[in-house]
């Protein structure tokens, strides 16, 4: 196999060919640092490759040949596909997570996350880590520790972030899915700003321990980004599911979420949480679909994203579901204070035990200085005000709770502007007040982050394209637990506006240097 072809392959297909005994992993693994050696110079979006990568995939080759030969049941999963581990959210024994700072340089983790281990268990081959921003804090990867990571698409626009290290090695061709996490839009970020699937799954859905219950206050949670549905359903299926300890356990799929994207709506719209419309019977109704293209932030929203929505939801209704037009009950002027509160205490929690850790003060040498912003906020924060904010997210779940008795689906830009030059959402602008930055976050970003904080999943598909070539996502947001419902959705409209056949400028199957210019 060539990079040409193992670049245009999902991770379904290559574990397939390992399985089949088509193609080896330890194959795999070789192209697809053949890959990162021809792209990543001029995306900056590799971190580490590891030593040991051919080793770890000549590990998944003896455990495909053992279930080959019946010693030990059925061949992983995601059997021998390259991946990268975000530098947040996924520890490795033995390996650095260094949380895409200077504070954390050198920080070496002693033990794999649930996450890990399920990652290696479905057979995935971590071959390095990918770039995150400072702490995962903002929607682009614009590092002072590791400069600039660039999108594929265009050399002078972010490719989203916190995420963003993962996106780019994906839409280029690197490897077909990788990790990536989400706490105001991580995953769905970077995955609008790439051209990419980015499921961000219900709260409770995939474990964050043992080293955390609820991280963010249960608004960060943790899988992947990828190019098709099926990628993004299987490695749900792998990483989803409760471990010891959880604070709770959320009601399983009926189905694995791989089945029902082989063939949606088998049993994805039987919905108990609502009735069958017009008196057809669980299963066989159309969707009930609420859209929007509203302005939920201090931003307008860009008429080729809103032409996007419209476009979905004309696709939706062709394909038998039901749209209408509606106003979503969001308030941004309740929302950005309680956001703000909770976000400040996010982002500097856990960055004081680093700095125990690595024996480093909290200052401008090892952080950046809208970091040091975040962390002034939530030293100035009292108990009472974290109190405040989580009872304004109370009810702000419970209007969203009470929309979605109306409404299986809601339909929204995933955001509200076009892939950002850099330098307007980064961590490195001296004497920017932390309100600041979140503005400037949310005026790109409004629609991601409510939904960390009340729990739906919301999944965000590459549905559109501006006139100069960059890539449009499009979000569809479930009730809690119903992520089988979004994938199946998301199946439909991948044959009803296919986008497999976009590559970016800069791709693994061209080689060649970063273009320039716009």
């Amino acid at each position: 196999m060539r990079v040409e072809e193992y670049a245009a392959r999902s991770a379904v297909e290559l574990a397939g060919l390992v399985v089949d005994g088509e193609v080896t992993a330890a194959e795999l693994t070789a192209l697809a640092l053949e890959a990162a050696a021809r792209v990543d110079p001029g995306l900056n979006a590799v971190v580490e490759i590891y030593d040991d990568a051919t080793e770890r995939a000549s590990a998944v080759d003896g455990a495909v040949a053992r279930a080959a030969g019946g010693g030990e049941g059925p061949a992983p999963p995601l059997a021998g596909v390259p991946f990268f581990r975000k530098d947040i959210g996924a520890s490795e024994a033995g390996k650095r997570t260094e949380l895409g700072s200077r504070l954390a340089e050198g920080l070496v983790t002693h033990r794999d996350s649930h996450l890990t281990t399920a990652f290696k268990e479905a057979g995935l081959v971590i071959v390095g880590r990918s770039a995150t921003s400072e702490m995962g804090a903002y929607g682009t990867v614009e590092s002072a520790a590791r400069g600039i990571t660039v999108n594929p698409w265009h050399p002078e626009r972010t490719p989203g972030g916190s995420s963003g290290g993962s996106a780019a090695l994906v839409a280029a061709g690197v490897v077909p899915v990788a990790h990536a996490n989400d706490g105001a839009g991580s995953i769905r970020i970077p995955a609008s700003c790439c051209g990419l699937v980015g499921l961000k799954p219900s709260r409770g859905r995939v474990s964050a321990g043992p080293g955390a219950g609820e991280p963010n206050f249960g608004g960060s949670v943790q899988l992947v980004v990828s190019r098709t549905v099926a990628d993004t359903a299987a490695a749900l299926d792998a990483v989803a599911g409760p471990r010891a300890g959880d604070p709770f356990i959320i009601p399983a799929p009926p189905e694995t979420y791989a089945a029902t994207v082989a063939a949606p709506f088998a049993t994805a719209l039987a919905s108990p949480s609502a009735p069958a419309l017009g008196g057809a019977a669980p299963g066989e109704r159309p969707v009930r679909i609420g859209a929007t293209i509203d302005a939920w932030g201090p931003g307008p929203v860009d008429a080729q994203v809103a032409a996007a929505v419209i476009r979905t939801a004309e696709a939706l209704e062709l394909l038998g579901h039901h749209v209408e037009w509606e106003p979503f009950p969001f308030d941004y002027e309740v929302f950005e204070p309680a956001f703000v509160d909770l976000w400040a205490v996010g982002v500097a929690g856990g960055i004081a035990a680093v700095g125990e850790r690595m024996h480093r003060p909290l200052t401008a040498e090892f952080l950046e200085p809208v970091t040091l912003a975040w962390i002034e906020v939530c030293d100035r924060l009292r108990a009472v005000d974290v109190s405040h904010a989580l009872d304004a997210v109370n009810r702000m779940a419970r209007r969203v709770g009470a929309w979605f008795q109306r409404y299986d689906v809601l339909l929204v830009p995933t955001l509200a502007q076009l892939p950002p030059p850099f330098g307007r959402i980064d961590g490195n602008h001296p004497g920017m007040a932390a309100i600041d930055n979140a503005r400037a976050l949310l005026a790109v970003n409004p629609y991601c982050p409510l939904f960390n904080l009340t729990g739906q999943p919301a999944l965000t598909l590459p549905l559109g394209q501006s006139a100069e070539g960059l890539p449009i996502g499009v979000q569809v947001v479930g009730r809690h637990a119903e992520e089988s419902l979004l994938l199946a959705l998301g199946a439909q409209l991948e044959q009803a506006l296919p986008w497999a056949d976009r590559r970016p400028p800069v791709h693994a199957a061209a080689g060649g240097p970063m273009p320039t210019g716009s």
